[in-house]
């Protein structure tokens, strides 16, 4: 073959085809020939040139990019491994002497060489990639397409792939099928009643009637929270299509004969439930569904917590019948125990001394997990671990009391699929087999969460997946309204309304992440509403550089045993190997009989110590470990265990929190400083009542101690003043200190003079260049004083008369009296919201503050109005503080919103100030930043071009135009 190196525009066909049918003859013909050989493998050399633009080689690199393509067909219908090596520059004594090979060199591109090649293919032959691309690099170097965020490993092998041979033996389960099918009608039954009793709960609250309203608009008369913004979209789709509302353009009303009335709904389930409860399949999801649906206006509108009705005083009684003792479920799950077993059976027939690893993500109630460990009671000497794990806590104490006693090989974990946390402790490769029921689905990306779950898998390790496989009202209904529900961002692999993904989805998905063998052991029951997947990894791992996979500590604070190894001694069998620390029960502590009346607690730290010691009773995390200024979830604590703790907190401390405190206040500091704030007569009373009965224990009981005494030698009783509530704090130094902790910039944006962004801003600023010029929009001679210095020179940002208002929402009126310094900071707002992928629906309601800087207020742009101008023209021009309510109300936030005028350093100070929001916890976000500029010639009078031209008279104009920032010869500021 011989390579023309001409660009495409000058080769000719003749050219073109010489180098593509080199590449696209051979790798046809190598299919016609060998297709009826029985093949162990085929391997197709390619170049590099295929992955990365080659200029003056476009008929190689097509030649290439075919054979690819066309391996990649082939792998897809032979029975044998086809593989592909992309090679880079091989070394030659041509290949060295030639000037393109030179410049390679220089810019870290180096020559494979024999020995280094060879290792290279057999690492691809032997190992599980069918693709890998070779070069050689004399320095770090990023090549075209490479993706330097990631690593790719390949672990090493274990043994033989079994799934093949497995998946022949399971059980066929196909009679019971059709019993379950038989309780589909009453399923569809309660679906239509349910949706109707939806309706009325909405239409109750205001949302829906005669006339129609946006979603927007409907959202806004119940006062939804910003959190079910989307599940309130796809409520409205569902009674769309179930033909309860009517849509009409943008906007839904009530379909006629349509019955709303909430009592009479009611009614109608009390009589039909009795009927529903004797149905084992429907009996948790009716219980379930009816009780969120009743308080359901609360929930909407952020009154109540959904947990605290789907997990009740941290317990898993409503759900547990969703997941086992429930025909449907307990159908999936015994399929999906199939497979392991089967396994495990074929493991050990091909080596009795087998040793079984075993990790279920997720594991929740232990639906499925109570079903295996019944089942693999008879090969209970073959499994060296168990590992149970849940990104909740209180699922693994659970489960620990539920089933550790009775399992011996379970361990326990903290683990979240979505994030594993690197370090030193590396566990990937450690499971044979990995279970993940309903789980997977609540999760922001899901190709990214299988490469997490592939990472703790051996090679030709199994994963089994349970998971919805269609749209239910009845998931919608209850775990619809977990946050976790709405999590995901890669929509257009999901079931539309929901998070689940379709069996062709998932096959697709698993495939393009290196699973093979993928297979439905329930294929014939997918109607039902779930799916079983089961796949085998081929040992490539995907990763992020110099990171490994590992286990977050139960606890972020737990100084409990860790996973070491294969030693089972050393793991960490116990979610509370470190019990909390116990305060002395009686005066038998020599310490104790020390002690003095002096000694007993001011209210400030008895509070303090009530919520350390029943933080960590809730989560058996050691006392000591517990630092009053870190964060609630360091130490394991979610919505669920909170439900139990604020109740244990309110009994304790005589007061009425909120579970939503614990995460508004998050640590035991700010939460001790709000309750002495806000529940300081009930926290106060619990403290007397504590203080005179150690005062009392103190004395000896010999003499009782007066109540003024006792609250004397506590110390005072803080004290506003006249009036202020007993127990609100009087000093600030009685409230902790604030934590600065470090705040992250996730997005910005700017327009300057010559620069439309930082990027060029910056581009600008390092290469030395001159941003300012000489003032050509107007002629400052009609301004000039005579014999007066002047200055003809400034900073001028283009476009300055480009603004989309339909974009904003704003009418046309509004916008051509509107100063462009707003429309220049609403839209580097927007595009600094984009950059930190937050624009649109993600901010929509979140408490969002927005500081902005606005020098002067208003410009002068409103000088160039008549007196007729309507009132568009003052919060169009006058008034500094539109701009940032503009942004508030645009974007729907619910943070302050405002404008700060401090001269020069207006946009450091709203950064203060957003910081400060950050800081007290006011907001969760904040949109910062700053607008000075004056409008360009034909549309400005007044000071702009004026105090170009009278520098000197302002006392603040460079004659230069040069501003000499903080330089001695420094003599004003620029136009």
């Amino acid at each position: 073959m011989v390579l023309t190196d001409t660009s495409l525009a000058d080769m000719d066909e003749k050219q073109f085809r010489a180098g593509l049918s080199a590449k696209v003859d051979v790798s046809v013909r190598v299919a016609q020939v060998f297709r009826e050989e029985p093949l162990d493998f085929v391997l197709f050399f390619s170049s590099l040139i295929a992955l990365i633009k080659n200029p003056r080689q476009s008929h190689y690199a097509s030649g290439c990019t075919f054979k690819d393509a066309f391996a990649h067909r082939l792998a897809a219908e032979w029975p044998c491994k086809v593989k592909i090596m992309n090679w880079g520059y091989w070394s030659s004594e041509d290949a060295a002497s030639s000037d393109d090979v030179k410049q390679l060199v220089r810019i870290g591109m180096g020559l494979i060489e024999p020995e280094a090649g060879m290792g290279a293919l057999e690492v691809l032959v032997s190992g599980p990639a069918d693709q890998l691309a070779m070069i050689t690099t004399t320095k770090p170097l990023v090549v075209e397409g490479m993706n330097p965020t990631e690593r790719v490993a390949l672990l090493a092998g274990s043994g033989p792939s079994f799934i093949q041979t497995v998946s022949k033996h399971i059980p066929d389960r196909s009679g019971e099928i059709h019993v379950l099918k038989r309780g589909m009608n009453r399923h569809r039954k309660m679906a239509d009643l349910l949706s109707r009793l939806l309706l009325g709960e909405l239409s109750s609250m205001g949302a829906f009637g005669e006339k129609a309203v946006s979603a927007k608009e409907a959202g806004g008369r119940i006062g939804l929270a910003p959190l079910y913004g989307r599940w309130f979209e796809e409520s409205i789709r569902s009674l769309v299509q179930s033909g309860f509302l009517t849509r009409d353009g943008v906007s839904y009303r009530l379909s006629e004969g349509v019955l709303t009335d909430r009592e009479a709904l009611w009614n109608e389930w009390e009589l039909r439930q009795e009927e529903w409860l004797h149905d084992s399949s429907l009996r948790a999801w009716m219980v379930l569904a009816g009780t969120v649906l009743r308080a359901l206006p609360d929930i909407l509108t952020g009154r109540k917590l959904a947990t605290d009705l789907l997990f009740p005083d941290s317990s898993m009684r409503m759900v547990e019948g969703i997941y086992k003792n429930n025909p449907v479920a307990d159908y999936f799950n015994e399929v999906l125990a199939d497979t392991p077993l089967a396994y495990i059976r074929r493991r050990i027939t091909e080596d009795p001394s087998a040793r079984i690893r075993i990790i279920e993500i997720g594991a929740g109630t232990g639906g499925t997990s109570s079903l295996l460990f019944r089942e693999l009671k008879p090969y209970q000497a073959h499994i060296e671990e168990y590992c149970y794990t849940d990104i909740s806590k209180a699922f693994l104490l659970f489960a620990e009391k539920e089933y550790g006693p009775d399992n011996p090989y379970l361990t326990y974990k903290m683990f979240n699929v979505e994030a594993p946390s690197s370090g030193s402790r590396a566990l990937w490769g450690e499971f044979d087999v990995a279970v993940a029921t309903n789980v997977l689905h609540a999760t922001r990306n899901i190709r990214q969460t299988l490469r997490n779950a592939k990472a703790v898998l051996k090679n030709n390790g199994i994963v089994l997946i349970n998971e919805l496989s269609r749209h239910s009202l009845f998931t919608h209904l209850t775990f619809g309204l977990l946050e976790g529900w709405w999590l995901y961002e890669d929509e257009a692999l999901r079931i539309p309304g929901c998070p689940g993904l379709t069996p062709e989805t998932w096959q697709e998905v698993l495939e393009s992440e290196g699973y093979r063998s993928v297979y439905f052991p329930a294929e014939e029951a997918h109607e039902l509403g779930q799916q079983i997947i089961a796949a085998e990894s081929n040992g490539v791992v995907r990763t992020a550089p110099n990171r490994r996979t590992v286990w977050p500590e139960a606890s972020a604070k737990s100084k409990a045993a860790s996973l070491s190894g294969r030693n089972a001694a050393s793991r960490e069998r116990s979610v509370s190997d470190l019990p909390a620390q116990a305060a002395p029960s009686n005066g038998e502590n020599p310490a104790a009989s020390e002690a003095t009346v002096s000694d007993l607690p001011t209210m400030d730290k008895y509070v303090k110590e009530t919520i350390t010691n029943k933080l960590s009773e809730a989560l058996k995390v050691d006392i000591r470990d517990i630092d009053a200024d870190e964060s609630f979830a360091d130490y394991g604590l979610d919505s669920i265990i909170g439900v139990h703790l604020v109740q244990v907190l309110n009994q304790s401390l005589s007061i009425e929190l909120e579970t939503t405190s614990l995460f508004d206040y998050s640590s035991v500091n700010r939460l001790a400083a709000y309750i002495l704030s806000d529940h300081g007569e009930g926290a106060a009373q619990a403290w007397k009542t504590a203080v005179r009965g150690a005062a009392v224990s103190l004395s000896g009981a010999r003499e009782p101690v007066s109540e003024p005494e006792s609250m004397a030698a506590a110390g005072p009783l803080p004290d506003n003043g006249p009036g202020s509530k007993l127990g609100q704090p009087a000093r600030m130094a009685d409230i902790p200190p604030m934590s600065k902790e470090p705040i992250a910039i996730i997005g910005m944006s700017g327009r300057f003079a010559k620069s439309d962004s930082l990027v060029e801003l910056w581009k600008h600023l390092s290469e030395g260049a001159e941003l300012i010029e000489e003032a050509q929009r107007w002629n400052l001679s009609e301004y000039r004083l005579r014999d007066a210095a002047f200055c003809d020179r400034g900073g001028f940002v283009e476009d300055i008369d480009k603004f989309d208002a339909s974009f904003f929402n704003i009418n046309g009126l509004e916008a051509r009296y509107m100063d462009p310094q707003q429309r220049l900071f609403m839209e580097e707002s927007w595009k600094a919201l984009e950059d930190a992928g937050y624009a649109g629906a993600r901010i929509q309601g979140r408490s969002c503050g927005v500081y902005v800087g606005c020098l002067g207020g208003g410009g002068d742009y409103s000088q160039l109005f008549d007196e007729g101008a309507p009132p568009q023209a003052f919060w169009g021009s006058a008034a500094g503080s539109v701009i940032p309510a503009r942004i508030a109300y645009y974007l729907d936030l619910k943070g302050p919103a405002i404008a700060v005028d401090t001269a020069c350093s207006s946009s450091l100070v709203a950064v203060h100030l957003a910081c400060q929001g950050l800081w007290a916890g006011e907001t969760e976000m904040a949109l910062a930043g700053a607008y000075s500029s004056s409008p360009p010639h034909g549309i400005t009078t007044g000071p702009t071009r004026r105090e170009c031209s009278r520098g000197p008279d302002t006392a603040i104009r460079s004659t230069s135009g040069r501003t000499g920032s903080f330089r001695a010869k420094g003599s004003g500021c620029s136009c």
